[in-house]
C-alpha cells in the first residue's frame, strides 16, 4: 500500500531558524511521520528577514532536505498562478498549511485546494493565531480578514490543527462550534538528553529570555520584573533572538539602558539551533511573558538544557512549581514575577539542583512522548 502523501505550506523551514517554533513544529512532524507518510514540502527560498536566498538550495525547485522534498520558492516567483501550477503536478491525499494569515503560504493555497482539490483533505494549523492574546495584535485588520473569510465559507471543509485543548477552544470561539478541530500535540525533537551541572550560588541569578523579539513574546514586560528588584542585587539577563519588530526591540532596548548599574543586560543575538542547549546551560532561570503560545519551544529548549522557566499563563504548561520545572505567574502579575526572580536569586546550590534535575527529567517526558506521536498520525491520515 503506497504512503498517505502530505503537502506542506509553512513559510519559512529548515534551514532557516530565525523563524522559531513554526519551523521546528513542522519540522518534527516530519521527521516523526516521515517513514509512514510521504512529505513534501513548500516555503520561502530565505530565512526570516533575510533577502538573501539560502546557500545550500536551488531557489524555485525541488530540493532534498533531510530526506524530504521541499520547494523553495523566490519572492519573485511567489504568484497565485505558479503556485496552482506547481500544487497541480501531482495527487496530494492531504495538504497541511501551517499558518492562517499568510497571503501566499495558506490563503493561497486554500483557495486553490477548495477549487480544485474538492476530496483532498486540508488541515491548517493556526499556532496560536486565534488566541485572545494574539489577536489583539493587528486587531482590526485581524478581524476584517476572519469575517470576511467566515462569510465567504472559506475554511467551511477545513480540519483545524489544534496543538492543545485550550487552542481548540479557541479555535471553536473564533469559527463556531462546529468547526472540525483535531487536538494533536506539538512534537518535540527527538534527542537524548544530557544533564549538565552549573553552579547556582546564593546572591546570584543568570537570567535568559530566547524568542523572538516582538510584542507577542513581551519581553518589554521583564524591564518591569528587574526594575522591582532590589537595587544591591547582581542580576544578569542575556536576551537572544530575532529582531521581528524592530522598533519594538529599540523600546526595549532603551528601557534597560535605564536599569540601574547592578542588573546587567545584553542582547546576544540570533542563536543556531545546534547551539542552543549549550548556551541556555549556562543560566538559572528562563523566563518568556508570552501573551500567547499553543506550545512554546523555547521552554522546552530550556528543559532540555536543565533550566527552569518563569512563564504567563498563556501557555499550555501548568503546575509547573509542584513538579520543580518552573513557575506560572498570571500575565497581569508584576509583582508575582518579579517574587519569583527573588526566589531564584537567593536559591543555594543544593536546591536549584533539585529544580535543574528535574527540568530534564520532564524534558526527557516531553521529547519522547509516543501518546503525541499516534494523535498525529490521525490528523495527517488521509
Amino acid at each position: 500500500m503506497s504512503k498517505v502523501s502530505v503537502l506542506v505550506f509553512i513559510d519559512w523551514y529548515l534551514p532557516g531558524y530565525k523563524a522559531g517554533g513554526p519551523i521546528q513544529s513542522v519540522a518534527n512532524i516530519v521527521s516523526h511521520l516521515k517513514n509512514d507518510f510521504h512529505f513534501k514540502v513548500i516555503t520561502a527560498d530565505t530565512d526570516l528577514h533575510e533577502m538573501q536566498p539560502y546557500s545550500t538550495i536551488k531557489s524555485n525547485a525541488w530540493n532534498d532536505c533531510n530526506g524530504t522534498e521541499v520547494y523553495y520558492f523566490s519572492a519573485a516567483n511567489q504568484s497565485y498562478r505558479q503556485l496552482k501550477i506547481l500544487m497541480k503536478e501531482e495527487h496530494f491525499d492531504v495538504i497541511y498549511i501551517n499558518s492562517l494569515f499568510s497571503k501566499f503560504f495558506a490563503l493561497y493555497p486554500l483557495l486553490i485546494a477548495n477549487s480544485n482539490f474538492k476530496n483532498t483533505k486540508v488541515i491548517i494549523a493556526p499556532r496560536g493565531m486565534v488566541g485572545e492574546g494574539a489577536l489583539h495584535l493587528k486587531a482590526t485588520k485581524k478581524k476584517f480578514f476572519l469575517a470576511a473569510a467566515k462569510l465567504t465559507g472559506m475554511f467551511k471543509k477545513v480540519t483545524w490543527h489544534a496543538s492543545t485543548p485550550l487552542e481548540a477552544i479557541e479555535i471553536k470561539n473564533v469559527f463556531g462550534a462546529d468547526a472540525a478541530v483535531h487536538v494533536a500535540l506539538n512534537l518535540s525533537k527527538a534527542r537524548v538528553v544530557i544533564p549538565i551541572h552549573r553552579i547556582k550560588k546564593a546572591n546570584e541569578l543568570r537570567l535568559v529570555f530566547l524568542s523572538r523579539i516582538s510584542p507577542k513574546k513581551n519581553l518589554l514586560a521583564v524591564y518591569r520584573y528587574l526594575l522591582a528588584m532590589d537595587h544591591q542585587q547582581q542580576i544578569l539577563f542575556d536576551y537572544y533572538g530575532p529582531l521581528d519588530d524592530t522598533a519594538y526591540a529599540a523600546q526595549c532596548a532603551d528601557a534597560f539602558k535605564t536599569l540601574p548599574a547592578n542588573i546587567k543586560v545584553n542582547y546576544k543575538g540570533v542563536l543556531k539551533p545546534e547551539n542552543i542547549t549549550a548556551v541556555l546551560s549556562d543560566y538559572h532561570l528562563s523566563i518568556l511573558p508570552t501573551l500567547n503560545e499553543n506550545f512554546g519551544h523555547a521552554i522546552v529548549e530550556s528543559w532540555v538544557a536543565g533550566c527552569p522557566v518563569l512563564i504567563s499563563d498563556q501557555t499550555p504548561w501548568n503546575t509547573l512549581e509542584i513538579t520543580k520545572t518552573g513557575f506560572v505567574v498570571a500575565l497581569n502579575n508584576d509583582q508575582g514575577f518579579a517574587d519569583v526572580l527573588k526566589k531564584m536569586y537567593a536559591m543555594e546550590q543544593e536546591e536549584f539542583d533539585l529544580w535543574s534535575t528535574a527540568s530534564y527529567q520532564f524534558a526527557e517526558k516531553v521529547t519522547d512522548n509516543p501518546e503525541a506521536i499516534e494523535q498525529n498520525k490521525k490528523l495527517v491520515s488521509a
